[in-house]
């Protein structure tokens, strides 16, 4: 079983970015990734999107959405 690369009861916030394609195959450990995190976190799926986002404009909407995140939890502001 493939094991989760985040430990039990994590508590730093994060935002989950994940490519369409993959989220389809490994729903359910997105699942059991997000039940593990005490935290606030966000969960992004990028439509079209393949596992590496090389598709035009795929990695764009994740840098947007990383952006996003660290403007609203590095600046303080409660999205």
């Amino acid at each position: 079983m493939m094991k989760l690369p985040i430990q039990d009861r994590e508590t730093a916030g994060r935002e989950l970015v994940h490519a369409l394609e993959d989220y389809r195959e490994r729903e359910h450990l997105v699942v059991l990734a997000a039940a593990k995190l005490d935290c606030h976190h966000g969960f992004k799926i990028v439509p079209g999107a393949s596992h590496l986002f090389e598709e035009p404009g795929k990695l764009d909407i994740v840098q947007e959405a990383a952006a996003d995140w660290f403007k609203d939890h590095l600046t303080g502001a409660q999205p």
